[in-house]
Parts: structure tokens; C-alpha cells; sequence
């Protein structure tokens, strides 16, 4: 994906030359990319802007979904809510469904009572988790690599979980 400047570069590029290859030459790319740009700019496009995202299977469900994870204050899971969502007439897939259910338990500001962590609704639905700090968790770690030297490595290496240090 070319910047705005990048595709400017090309296009004057190509007016000065003429030739796809001899742009792509000069701009460090390849003819394909020069042709796609020219292509977009023929098309009326400006330079760096593409067209808008295309909907998701999931989009026209997001009010059913947001209202059922409210009333269960996040438990419900993608599990749990693929067969009402199916009764709406949702045609897409199960893992489509997690991933509008994740979005949706950010927009509510759940918080997992199994695992101890809270969905932030700053981050993005890829990095939905962040780690409460938990005693529990800690002594996991401390009593797997007591067990273990070595089986759970880190930035730290695995010599620092297996010392029993922190």
C-alpha cells in the first residue's frame, strides 16, 4: 500500500517517462503498482484514498448481540449466541460471530470472572485481554517452573522463573 506522496511520485514519474517499467524503475516498485495507481487516478481516485471497508457479515447483528451481552453482563459467549443470532438470519460462521461478540464485549467494559481479566475498550478487538494482577497467576507460574526448570521461557529466559526470583 503506497502513501499519498508515494502515489504522487509515481504518477509524475510515469508523465515524465511514459513507460510503466521505467516508472516503476524510478520509484522502486514494480510495474504492476504503477498500473494500479494509474488506474485508481483514471477512475477519478485521489492519491492515497481507498474505498471504503465492506461490511461484515455481522454488522446488520450488532444491536442483537450488544443487547445480549448487556443483559448477561459478558458471560454469554459466541457459543451460547450463534443459534439466536441464526433465528435473526445470520448466514455467516461461528468464528465471524466470536469476533463481533469480542467488539461488543469491549463496547460493554465486561470483565472475565473465570480468568480475571478485563476487556479494555480503548484497545483493538485483536488485543482484547489484558491480565488483572493475581496472586494466583503468579504462583502458577512459580509452581510450573519449580516443577520444570525451563519449561516456560520469557524475555527474562527461563533461569529467572526457575530461581524463584520475583
Amino acid at each position: 500500500m503506497k502513501t499519498a506522496r508515494q502515489e504522487l511520485d509515481i504518477i509524475n514519474a510515469y508523465e515524465e517517462t511514459g513507460s510503466l517499467r521505467a516508472t516503476a524503475a524510478l520509484c522502486g516498485t514494480t510495474h504492476k503498482t504503477v498500473k494500479r495507481v494509474l488506474d485508481r487516478r483514471s477512475a477519478g481516485q485521489r492519491p492515497g484514498r481507498w474505498r471504503a471497508p465492506a461490511p461484515g457479515l455481522a454488522d446488520s447483528f450488532t444491536d442483537l448481540i450488544f443487547a445480549k451481552v448487556k443483559a448477561t453482563d459478558g458471560r454469554i459467549t459466541a457459543k451460547r449466541l450463534l443459534p439466536v443470532v441464526r433465528a435473526a438470519g445470520y448466514t455467516g460462521s461461528a468464528r465471524t460471530l466470536r469476533r463481533a461478540v469480542a467488539v461488543q464485549w469491549s463496547r460493554t467494559g465486561a470483565r472475565c470472572q473465570r480468568f480475571g481479566w478485563s476487556v479494555s475498550p480503548a484497545r483493538s478487538p485483536n488485543r482484547t485481554c489484558e491480565l488483572a494482577p493475581h496472586p494466583a497467576l503468579r504462583e502458577s507460574v512459580r509452581w510450573v517452573t519449580t516443577l520444570r526448570p525451563g519449561l516456560v521461557s520469557t524475555a527474562w529466559g527461563s533461569s529467572f522463573l526457575g530461581s524463584g526470583i520475583g
